[in-house]
């Protein structure tokens, strides 16, 4: 577990559709973006995040999202196709 985010086995890779525009783990990884992520984060929340932990906490984020934003039997056949029987 790294800062309250579960490292399970290996997942799917995660990708995150916004209309046109989606967003790949890989993006998430190489951001230049990380480094600011990681000082909001210990502004706000005064918790100190290593890259990792933060590169965990935003996939965490993009597959909690990616759930809330289709429908359910739409995530349900997704997850079906994925991880069969």
């Amino acid at each position: 577990m790294v800062a309250g985010v579960a490292t399970g086995p290996a997942r799917r890779p995660v990708e995150l559709r916004v209309e046109q525009i989606v967003l790949t783990e890989q993006e998430v990884r190489n951001s230049p973006m990380l480094a600011y992520v990681a000082l909001l984060v210990q502004f706000i929340d005064g918790v100190t995040l290593g890259r990792e932990a933060v590169i965990e906490w935003l996939l965490e984020a993009m597959r909690q999202h990616s759930m809330a934003c289709r429908p359910p039997r739409e995530y349900l056949l997704d997850f079906l196709h994925g991880h069969p029987p």
